[in-house]
């Protein structure tokens, strides 16, 4: 009888203490989210896709995706 008495306060305090370790832990900080750049974005004059300014091809006012496309959209550059 005493032998399960102080197997179930034995057990008892482990789960006090596992309890109270637990308890103790400093809040987690939570970093704000990082926040990517968003990038200027231009639309191609020939097919209509979306590419970022920087990648663009530039020329006679309008904004290409790709040399091919500068050239095909230009009079005469369908081949």
């Amino acid at each position: 009888m005493f032998r399960t008495l102080l197997i179930v306060a034995a057990i008892a305090v482990a789960v006090l203490l596992v309890r109270r370790l637990l308890a103790t832990r400093p809040p987690r900080e939570d970093k704000p989210p990082r926040v990517q750049q968003g990038r200027d974005m231009v639309r191609c004059a020939h097919c209509g896709l979306h590419i970022p300014a920087n990648t663009a091809v530039h020329a006679g006012g309008k904004t290409y995706c790709s040399d091919e496309h500068r050239r095909l959209d230009q009079p005469g550059g369908e081949d």
